[in-house]
């Protein structure tokens, strides 16, 4: 110390980028996690034997399970992480029979004198935030989230550095709040992540609910605190379902929405030959003014073929007769198909029928989210992305490929360009819901460590700004 008063140096203060403790958030966490320990004891004590039977009975009963009391084993329930959901919504959510009330209702009621002025405020804080539907609108990283009430649009930051590392902007969560002084943390009942192309189909299917419902409840708050039973089966078994099928297509094959690239080579060729199969239909053309040297078959300006089965018919609205479509433009053809198996079947095709007329150049697959890190293959090889030619070819394949995406038919939209869909409040909703689920699977893909997260992630900004959404 007295070397550094010599020479005039101040000692360093190793304090001054040190993380500030919040020592409210520690209390408040505590005070909840305390009184969480005391609500499950106080429910499933003997007092309530009957309630937590009806409790039971009602969980099972909206997931189509009868059960009888001698009939109850505990082998009804999917393993351990259900029993403690179960228990976390049986004891802050569930309504009594006999009472009217949730537990912390009862327990506020019933041990009043004996609570503190900030217990007091955490039970009060149940009953005006029942289990509902939020949009993680931010992650921040080490710290928590930022919640958008799905139907109030309420936002809050949450204080869950666990659960941060684990949800990506824009899914939705299916939890219960709970805090003090404007402060809040997840209840005991943790948190569903919902997917957020799920999204519209649980708003509608809730809404639905809450209609017929609507004579006994004031609002979609009351609604969803009186019926929290019937919601909570209601979102696990949306995701049941999205989890069992979604992923397949009509065939059975893993839904994989891919984009086969080719550079064609030799158009009048490509064009004659085209003409003949009966695998291609024509679905539409555009042509544009004769080029010099070149026959009238040649001067096409845009067009799009249907891939279908030998013994189909062109359908748009028949998913088993329709395998794909074909775009050719600017000298380019663009093959697309919702799975890697029809992907790779294309490829075979296009190079057994077309041979030299075309130059394969990628394929590049958009649903990264059903690749699972130890499942199949990695979409490209990744000891291509250390040769810098290939980047600089992969890079701009996909900006051609983004540029274009605004006037591109799109499936998941209703087979048409979002430049088109943007015309109608509801084609804009549904624009603005694919952007949000294509940058959610990139966040996903980035958290997983994908090497090719960054080169591939789709420009969502840049497109809203194009759409001026």
């Amino acid at each position: 110390m007295m070397l550094l008063q010599e020479t005039g140096k101040k000692e360093p203060d190793r304090r001054k980028n040190a993380p500030v403790l919040n020592y409210n958030l520690f209390r408040y966490r505590r005070a909840i996690s305390e009184l969480h320990g005391k609500l499950s004891a106080f429910a499933v004590s003997d007092k309530f034997f009957h309630e937590y039977e009806l409790a039971l009975c009602e969980y099972f009963e909206w997931r189509d399970i009868v059960i009888e009391d001698e009939d109850f084993s505990e082998d009804l329930f999917q393993g351990e992480n259900e029993i403690s959901r179960f228990l976390a919504w049986y004891s802050l959510y569930f309504l009594t029979e006999e009472y009217k009330k949730t537990f912390p209702e009862l327990f506020a009621a019933i041990k009043r004198k004996k609570l503190t002025p900030l217990e007091k405020e955490i039970l009060e804080g149940f009953r005006h935030n029942p289990l509902g539907l939020f949009e993680v609108q931010k992650v921040i990283p080490g710290r928590g989230m930022y919640l958008k009430e799905l139907f109030e649009g309420e936002v809050r930051f949450v204080h869950e550095s666990a659960a941060a590392k684990h949800v990506c902007k824009w899914d939705i969560l299916y939890a219960g709040l709970a805090g003090a002084r404007g402060v809040y943390f997840l209840s005991d009942f943790g948190m569903i992540v919902i997917p957020p192309r799920l999204k519209s189909i649980v708003e509608k299917g809730i809404y639905s609910i809450y209609r017929v419902q609507r004579k006994n409840s004031r609002e979609l708050r009351h609604f969803l605190r009186f019926r929290s039973a019937e919601v909570f089966a209601f979102i696990q078994n949306v995701i049941e379902d999205y989890e069992s099928y979604h992923i397949k297509n009509a065939e059975g094959d893993p839904l994989l929405y891919s984009t086969l690239h080719y550079r064609i080579e030799d158009l009048p060729s490509f064009l004659e030959i085209i003409g003949g199969t009966s695998i291609f239909v024509q679905d539409h053309v555009e042509y544009g003014g004769p080029p010099e040297n070149s026959t009238e078959e040649a001067n096409i300006a845009r067009a799009e073929y249907i891939w279908v089965k030998k013994e189909g018919k062109k359908s748009r609205s028949c998913e088993n007769s329709t395998q794909g479509l074909i775009l050719i433009e600017e000298g380019r053809l663009r093959a697309r198909c919702n799975s890697r198996f029809r992907a790779e079947k294309l490829k075979a095709i296009l190079a057994g029928v077309f041979g030299k007329t075309l130059a394969y150049e990628c394929t590049i697959f958009e649903d990264q989210q059903f690749i699972m890190p130890d499942g199949p293959a990695p979409l490209i090889d990744e000891g291509l992305l250390e040769c810098e030619e290939f980047r600089d070819i992969l890079k701009e394949i996909l900006a051609r490929h983004y540029e274009s995406w605004a006037e591109q038919k799109i499936p998941a939209i209703g087979n048409i360009s979002p430049r088109e869909a943007v015309k109608s409040p509801q084609g804009k909703l549904r624009v603005n819901d694919l952007l949000k689920e294509l940058e959610n699977r990139d966040e996903r893909a980035r958290r997983r460590g994908i090497k090719i997260a960054d080169l591939m992630a789709f420009p969502a900004d840049r497109i809203r700004k194009k759409l001026e959404l």
